[in-house]
């Protein structure tokens, strides 16, 4: 064992380890049964419910406390003996003088137990305190993420239920750093209009009030130019024109308002391993500065 190495030091109460029959010995004991004392492993499950019911101290501070333990039951449990005797029996001033010395001296001996066992106790109701405050804040954050959740939904479903048909729509085109254009959909009542966020994107045109048909109509005419633009939706968009559908694809979705299903990406496979090799892949899921999570 390294020289400054601790152990763990077991405790429990005087109280708890030493019954008391007599009133005066009561007294004696009293001014100490609310003390600590080292004791093993078993002993202190038995008469300490606290957990944990150790401490870490140095192996010659853990040698004096058990010492000290068993010195004081010792000095109790030989009053309590010599006080049964109808023989020879000391009278109860030298009894109560001998428990006051034994009581004393344990105060003494195991004084540096007693702060130990302190300081671990108000660490723990310290701890204790600070999980519960935590545990508070975490059900606060989340109380408020299923609120703004559930307005998101709610904001979305309502958006939907008159968008069909209905001119409240819009879209942006825009293109990369290198030259490749893309036509992006949005219904305003639920997305900001904001471009993905890698820093390549230059707008080039925005409309907005338009019908679905008049969305479609313009990537039509985008795509009789520009063959390769490809098509995505804003995020929350996208998830409310999928929740409305519930076929769980926006191509479809997109379809049932228009008539016409999209493809996504018209452009050959080797042109757009090509683009992810050197910007990464487009993305829908991406909305810096939105309000609330997106569904």
């Amino acid at each position: 064992m390294r020289k400054n190495a601790k152990v763990k030091v077991y405790f429990a109460w005087v109280g708890a380890l030493v019954p008391v029959e007599m009133e005066s010995l009561a007294i004696e004991v009293a001014r100490v049964r609310g003390l600590p004392c080292a004791v093993d492993r078993q002993t202190a499950d038995r008469y300490n419910k606290d957990r944990p019911n150790f401490v870490l101290a140095p192996a010659a501070d853990s040698r004096r406390w058990h010492a000290a333990t068993k010195a004081l039951i010792r000095a109790i449990k030989t009053v309590q003996r010599r006080s049964g005797r109808r023989l020879l029996r000391p009278s109860e001033d030298t009894l109560r003088d001998y428990a006051h010395n034994a009581c004393r001296d344990y105060r003494e001996k195991a004084d540096d137990l007693s702060w130990l066992v302190k300081a671990a106790q108000e660490s723990r109701m310290l701890q204790m305190r600070a999980s519960r405050e935590y545990q508070q804040r975490d059900r606060e954050i989340r109380d408020c993420w299923d609120r703004a959740t559930e307005e998101l939904k709610q904001k979305k479903r309502a958006a939907m239920a008159s968008a069909p048909g209905e001119p409240v729509w819009s879209y942006m085109l825009y293109s990369s750093r290198a030259g490749h254009r893309c036509f992006r959909i949005r219904l305003p009542a639920v997305d900001q209009e904001i471009l993905p966020h890698d820093g390549f994107q230059m707008a080039i045109l925005t409309r907005t009030g338009l019908t679905p048909e008049q969305v479609q109509s313009a990537l039509a005419e985008e795509r009789s130019r520009h063959g390769s633009t490809t098509v995505e939706w804003a995020p929350d968009t996208k998830s409310a024109l999928e929740e409305w559908h519930g076929s769980g694809t926006v191509e479809k979705a997109w379809q049932a308002l228009t008539g016409e299903l999209v493809a996504t990406d018209p452009r050959p496979p080797e042109e757009r391993r090509e683009s992810q090799r050197f910007y990464g892949p487009s993305s829908n899921y991406f909305s810096p500065g939105g309000f609330g999570p997106h569904i």
